[in-house]
């Protein structure tokens, strides 16, 4: 009965341990301390025929390689609302400011 307890223990103990291994790759550092200050971002917008099966209503997804005509003139608001310091993600209230695409 005694080596049926200490087995029930030690498997316990290692089931406990198995769940908190995963987390321990959290706590990892990955060493990579050039993290990009800039990006780039690239919105359009394209002109489609509403009335083509061919053309479905956006989703907002990336799009390689979109069908339609790139708009010009077309305006976005850009704004930031968090960045990043170490590993902490931080808000921001930063300015908007408008962008519009070439003509």
């Amino acid at each position: 009965m005694k080596n049926k307890k200490t087995v029930s223990y030690i498997l316990a103990v290692i089931f406990m341990l198995s769940l908190m291994l995963p987390g321990l790759n959290a706590l990892a550092d990955n060493g990579d301390d050039n993290v990009p200050t800039e990006a780039s971002l690239t919105i359009s917008k394209f002109s489609q025929d509403p009335l083509n099966p061919n053309n479905p209503e956006g989703t907002g997804d990336e799009v390689q390689n979109p069908s339609g005509t790139p708009l010009g003139g077309v305006t976005y608001r850009l704004q930031r609302t968090h960045k990043f310091e170490g590993n902490d993600v931080i808000a921001v209230n930063e300015n908007s400011f408008d962008w519009t695409t070439g003509l």
